[in-house]
């Protein structure tokens, strides 16, 4: 009896926990906390570029690194839960 009420606590703070990253995720996408809002996307090497179209291109892949960087953790944060 033991063994099943610790499974069972086990499984509900799991399904808890998910709830919790994807609700965490869900706040992490609203625009407020948007890529633009991040104090890394104002880095003072990339804002001390003269050259604009190179300043513009590296900020752009900057960017793009940084959103699919977020992507790829949340996924894998999700994957790790899910599996739990």
């Amino acid at each position: 009896m033991k063994q099943i009420c610790q499974s069972k606590y086990e499984q509900e703070t799991s399904e808890q926990e998910y709830e919790f990253l994807k609700q965490q995720i869900a706040y992490y996408n609203l625009p407020s906390q948007s890529f633009e809002c991040s104090p890394i996307s104002h880095h003072p090497f990339i804002d001390s570029i003269q050259n604009l179209t190179v300043r513009e291109a590296l900020k752009k892949q900057f960017k793009e690194v940084a959103i699919q960087s977020r992507i790829t953790l949340f996924n894998i944060y999700l994957k790790s839960a899910e599996d739990q």
